[in-house]
């Protein structure tokens, strides 16, 4: 059919003269015909889509508010792991915030999830026995092999049109990550000689040893202040001692293990990047090899410690595949089976780093395949495993990629660039497309690919990936440049600077993506003064960005009458011209219009001769401005291209953000903060000790039944947990084990603060504990000295709690003895957690908002409802906080007097009286 706009009663004039278009669908892709010649697919030809492309590149406003819905077409498994700068975590676990960590090693938030309920799981198996599992719309950083044996370009593709390349026999590369840099961590042992030990060392209940011929290895032992005591009768057996070593192993969990039981801890798994290299050093130069071309092997009878190893190497941006070997020896003329052996082939970009021992560093060699290849991830097989339970996430970096499952790489504007197409054939045009963050315009970034599409084909365009890539044509002398606004303006400094950044800036197109990001109103107008050029073109400048209440284009929207009593986007209004004129510094001083002539007047603009005398009235000084909006159906092309998840995954976002990123909804939502932190968390090992000897226990209760449903006792000296005991049994048999561990751990009942809601009534025989019941009333405060106190207004008595235990935490108060690696019952089956992984997902529960002016923590049914199990560990630490109300610093008391103190006042005030008369009678 001939093609025509026809958008919200508005009437557009045809942009194309013949133009006949079959737009895409969920099942169909799209065809356009433009004067009889069919545009060609994959985004060779571009035209604007109908809808909100089109009606940017028709507009000729000023200033173009868009306001559009997010799409999004990635899932994963809830079971799914995703890298944080503290390890691993389970993808169901995350939390809009979260800071999670890049490929390449810089960190992100979570910016938005999307659940998307049970669908259709794939597991992709790398070359390297990597395994990962996703949708079949999940978005991938891949390269494909050619007949010819050379790789493509990185491009991002769904899973779907991946595998079907793959079943057609193409070779499917992904790209590993970068060196991950955990959190710095005080390690018991030095991480070089824990890896020595590992490979040939020996452990015992009392002693170390160690079997190994090499000079610089014994030496290198010494240097880092252990003691190496060569055996007698043997060359190369040496016991080791020195700093505790013996003491260290066996809190480490490697006393007495053999050498198919050895592993690597998990404290120097999750170390930095220079620990985690020092380990693998030691263990190489021991029980590896480097043979003639420089490859790397290590051999190991523990499975455990295999995985482990190979763990280390991902983390460190490098390959690990691991083979088996079946050993043969003869044994009195008979030929017996060794133990299975663990063959570990790797290969890093830096192996010349992987070891110390003169005799294998030397035959090393840095990069892949002597430098004459790149390290990269093969698909090796895709199977269907089912229905899962998945959600997906949108991340905050550049290139929107995160490292997921065994340290895969796996991936997470077009309106504004085709809009800045129309310009490039006026001479001098310039456009600028501005990111408030200064990495979202650097090259690399999905920004810069996207302008590779649109505009790198066109026109011989010549383009750059410079600090600022700009994307030019010569015969015309126009550009198009991505640039940035990464400035606080609200410091004085930093605003001179920002002035003298925008100064050397001159656009008749000014676009600016994410704009809420950019916070002060002052930093729009002077980039709105910049929006000229000497090209002829009319000065344009369009600000694309979601719904923020408490932001100033919400003000501006307001005022100008595009926003309903609702907070709804007025749909009359989409696409409508209003003018309007800034008469001062803020969005409350702009004067708003139907006509030029009704804004001018109010204003009280007038004529002045030199502007008459150029041609220039007082209506040139009144802008114009509309707000266009688009819908996620109304991307067809996106529709087509993640078979309609596209739309879908908007409405697994959940009511809140669906009306404001669908519905145009810029109304005030309740606004959750989570007030502690993982690196608080962290300190719990590092915080000093309280002086508080005396011993307490807290318990959270629970009917002890269920697999999943055990009763922790949290046992503290003062402010320090010292011990965690679990519960399992009848709740008829609680009141006796309570009794049971308090008299074990010395803890008067006095001190046992416990959950008196629901199964706690099974503790009324401990009449002299301290029943807590949460949902009831904050408790009085008092202080040291008896004053009743008024504090925070807390909702409830688990809320009050909730809020001593954070600025307890974040005071540093609190402290831990135990190890953060201790491993605890924690989900169904007799599964495992880390003590640290534990207290990473419960911090959770200091979610606060406000309810009838008062503070609200997260309740348990809450908590449990979005994450699917209890915060019953952090429950029981809270309830330390009944022992210590009182959590600011304590008042000093009031100043006593002595019983005496008036008789010495009235001696003092008689002796000056008598003074005083003694010398008026000398006068």
């Amino acid at each position: 059919m001939k093609f025509s706009l026809v958008s919200n009663n508005l009437v557009f004039p045809p942009l194309y003269p013949e133009a006949e278009r079959t737009l895409a669908t969920s099942k169909s892709k799209s065809r356009t015909i433009v004067d009889g010649y069919e545009l060609r697919p994959n985004q060779i030809d571009l035209i604007p889509q109908p809808g909100l492309q089109e009606q940017l590149c028709q507009s000729e406003a000023n200033l173009v508010f868009i306001c559009g819905q997010a799409t999004s077409g990635k899932a994963q498994p809830y079971t799914s792991k995703v890298l944080t700068p503290n390890g691993f975590v389970e993808m169901g676990s995350l939390n809009i915030g979260d800071i999670i960590l890049a490929p390449d090693n810089s960190t992100q938030r979570v910016l938005n999830i999307f659940e998307q309920g049970e669908i259709d799981v794939w597991r992709l198996t790398f070359d390297d026995g990597a395994q990962t599992e996703c949708c079949k719309n999940h978005l991938w950083k891949v390269k494909y092999k050619s007949a010819h044996n050379n790789y493509s370009d990185w491009k991002v593709e769904r899973l779907e049109d991946v595998l079907a390349k793959f079943k057609a026999g193409r070779k499917v590369a992904i790209p590993f990550c970068s060196e991950i840099d955990f959190a710095a961590k005080a390690l018991p042992i030095d991480p070089y000689i824990l890896g020595i030990l590992l490979g040939d060392g020996h452990f015992r209940k009392y002693q170390t040893f160690l079997s190994n011929p090499e000079d610089e290895i014994i030496a290198a032992v010494r240097a880092a202040g252990y003691k190496a005591a060569k055996l007698s009768g043997n060359n190369c057996d040496y016991r080791v001692s020195g700093q505790g070593l013996v003491r260290h192993i066996r809190e480490l969990g490697l006393a007495h293990k053999l050498s198919n039981e050895k592993f690597v801890p998990e404290i120097y798994k999750y170390s930095d990047i220079a620990s985690r290299r020092a380990l693998l050093q030691g263990l190489i130069d021991t029980d590896g090899t480097v043979d003639k071309i420089g490859h790397i092997f290590y051999y190991t009878v523990s499975h455990q410690l295999a995985t482990d190893i190979q763990w280390v190497v991902r983390s460190l941006g490098g390959r690990c595949h691991i083979t088996l070997k079946h050993p043969h020896y003869v044994y009195n003329d008979e030929r017996r089976e060794g133990q299975l052996c663990y063959v570990l082939s790797i290969n890093t970009e830096h192996n010349t780093d992987l070891c110390r021992l003169t005799s294998k560093r030397s035959r090393t060699f840095d990069g892949f395949r002597r430098g004459k290849g790149t390290l990269r991830h093969t698909l090796k097989e895709c199977e269907y495993v089912g229905k899962k339970q998945c959600r997906c996430i949108m991340v905050s970096g550049a290139e929107h990629l995160y490292v997921t499952d065994d340290f895969i790489v796996t991936h997470n504007t077009f309106a504004m660039y085709l809009n800045a197409l129309q310009g490039v054939t006026h001479y001098g045009f310039a456009a600028k497309l501005i990111s408030v963050r200064l990495q979202d315009s650097k090259k690399g970034g999905s920004m810069f690919r996207d302008g590779v599409t649109v505009c790198g084909n066109f026109a011989n365009c010549e383009y750059n990936s410079a600090d600022y890539p700009t994307f030019s044509w010569p015969q015309w002398n126009s550009s198009l440049q991505l640039i940035h606004s990464n400035f606080n303006v609200s410091n004085p400094a930093e605003w001179e600077q920002f002035q003298d950044y925008a100064k050397k800036v001159q656009a008749s197109l000014i676009m600016v993506d994410e704009a809420t990001e950019m916070k002060e109103f002052k930093m729009f107008a002077y980039w709105f003064s910049r929006n000229r050029d000497s090209s002829g073109m009319t000065p344009q400048m369009v600000l694309s960005f979601n719904p923020s209440h408490d932001h100033w284009t919400t003000q501006m929207l307001c005022d100008a009458g595009y926003i309903g009593d609702d907070w709804y986007l007025r749909k009359d209004m989409i696409g409508k011209v209003r003018y309007w004129y800034n008469k001062g510094k803020s969005p409350a001083e702009i004067v708003w219009g139907d006509s030029r002539e009704e804004v001018a007047n109010a204003a009280g603009l007038i004529d002045r001769p030199d502007d008459l005398a150029a041609g220039i009235s007082r209506l040139d000084y009144v802008k114009s401005f509309t707000v266009l909006t688009g819908t996620a159906a109304s991307n067809r092309e996106l529709v087509n291209a993640t078979g309609g998840q596209s739309v879908a995954n908007l409405h697994a976002t959940g009511a809140e953000q669906r009306q404001i990123v669908g519905e145009g909804y810029f109304g005030e939502v309740e606004a959750e903060e989570i007030n502690v932190s993982r690196e608080m968390i962290n300190n719990l090992w590092l915080n000093p000790v309280s002086d508080d000897v005396n011993m307490y226990a807290t318990m959270d209760i629970s009917s002890g039944k269920a697999d999943n449903d055990k009763s922790p006792m949290v046992i503290w000296r003062g402010l320090q947990i010292v011990g965690i005991e679990l519960f399992s049994g009848e709740p008829n048999e609680m009141a006796g084990w309570i009794k049971t561990k308090l008299n074990a751990y010395g803890v008067d009942v006095t001190r046992f603060a416990y959950d008196a809601t629901g199964h706690g009534y099974w503790m009324q025989g401990l009449t002299n504990g301290v029943a807590v019941t949460a949902n009831k009333r904050a408790i009085q405060e008092v202080d040291e000295f008896g004053n009743v106190v008024t504090r925070d207004d807390y909702f409830n008595c688990r809320s009050q709690l909730l809020g001593r235990t954070e600025v307890m935490i974040k005071r540093g108060d609190i402290s831990c003895s135990i190890s953060p690696d201790l491993r605890i019952p924690y989900a169904k089956g007799g599964a495992t957690r880390a003590l640290r992984d534990i207290l990473y997902d419960e911090i959770n529960v200091f979610a606060t908002t406000t309810r009838n002016k008062r503070i609200y923590y997260r309740s348990k049914d809450e908590y449990r409802a979005k994450f699917r199990h209890s915060p019953d560990l952090m429950d029981a630490i809270c309830l330390r906080a009944v022992f210590e109300l009182d959590a600011r610093p304590k008042k000093a008391p009031l100043p006593t007097a002595s019983p005496f103190v008036y008789n010495n006042l009235y001696t003092a005030f008689a002796y000056t009286a008598k003074n005083r008369w003694n010398k008026n009678l000398f006068r």
